[in-house]
C-alpha cells in the first residue's frame, strides 16, 4: 500500500506543471538526477520519517514538558523571545531556537525513540577480538548508550540542559548518536528535528499542556519506541 501510495504520489508530481511558489518537498526530490528507485527509497524515508517517527517524536516531547512546568515555560519563554507573538520559525531563524533544540536532543535520549541500528562491512572485520565476516549485519544497540550511566549521570531524568554548548564540550564523542552512527545516519533525521523543534515552539507558545494523572508511562520498544499507553494532557490557552 505504501508504495503504491508513494509511485503515485511521484507519477502525479512529474506530470504536474505547478510553478515554484507550488513545488512541494517530493518535487525537490524528482528535480535530482539520481535513479528512479532512488527517488522512491528516499520519499518513502521522508514519508515515514514525517509521519511515524516525528509523531512519537512530538508524543514524548509533550509528554516530557506536560511532565517539567518549568522545562516548558522556558521553552515558551523562548519561542516569545525569538519570534515575537506571531513570527514563525524559518530555515534563518531555527538555528536561535536552541533550548527547544536542546529539548527535542533529550527525548530523542529519554525515550530512546530509536533503539538500535544495523550495519554491516563490506570485508571480515575485527571487532572486539572476533571476527565478523563481511555482509553479516551488526546490530548496535544504540539505546544502551544512550541510558550508559556512565555517560549520562540519571539517565532516566529528563534535563535538556546536557545538551548545552558547554555540556556537548565534555561528552564521549559517540555518546549521543540517536539516528545513526557517525557519518552513517538516517537521511531524515535534520528533517525530523527541524519538524520537532518548529512544531513545539509554535505549541509551547500559544498552549500550555498539562498532564492528566493515570499509571506510569513505559517504553515499549520496536523499530521505534511507543508509550505503553495512551498520553493524555489538558490544554490550556495562554
Amino acid at each position: 500500500v505504501l508504495r503504491d501510495l508513494v509511485q503515485r504520489c511521484i507519477e502525479q508530481r512529474q506530470a504536474s506543471s505547478a510553478g515554484d511558489s507550488q513545488r512541494l518537498f517530493i518535487d525537490r526530490l524528482l528535480s535530482e538526477d539520481r535513479p528512479d528507485e532512488e527517488t522512491f527509497g528516499e520519499a518513502v524515508t521522508f514519508l515515514v520519517g514525517g509521519l511515524h517517527t516525528t509523531a512519537y517524536l512530538l508524543v514524548w516531547s509533550l509528554y516530557h514538558l506536560a511532565s517539567n512546568k518549568k522545562i516548558q515555560e522556558k521553552v515558551a519563554a523562548e519561542a516569545v523571545a525569538m519570534l515575537g507573538t506571531s513570527g514563525v520559525p524559518t530555515m534563518q531563524n531555527i538555528s536561535d531556537l536552541k533550548y527547544t533544540k536542546q529539548v527535542v536532543d533529550e527525548t530523542l535520549r529519554c525515550s530512546v525513540l530509536a533503539p538500535w541500528a544495523a550495519r554491516f562491512f563490506d570485508v571480515d572485520t575485527e571487532l572486539g577480538g572476533c571476527t565478523v565476516p563481511a555482509k553479516v549485519p551488526v546490530v548496535v544497540a544504540i539505546g544502551v548508550v544512550l541510558q550508559d550511566v556512565t555517560i549520562w549521570p540519571q539517565p532516566k531524568r529528563f534535563d535538556p540542559d546536557r545538551f548545552s554548548a558547554d555540556a556537548v564540550k565534555t561528552r564521549a564523542a559517540r555518546g549521543a548518536d540517536m539516528f545513526g552512527l557517525a557519518g552513517r545516519k538516517c537521511p531524515g533525521f535534520q528533517f525530523a528535528n527541524t519538524e520537532a523543534v518548529m512544531v513545539l515552539s509554535l505549541l509551547c507558545r500559544q498552549f500550555r499542556f498539562n498532564l492528566v494523572p493515570g499509571p506510569d508511562v513505559t517504553q515499549v520498544h520496536g523499530l521505534i519506541t511507543r508509550p505503553s499507553r495512551d498520553i493524555e494532557v489538558t490544554v490550556e490557552k495562554r
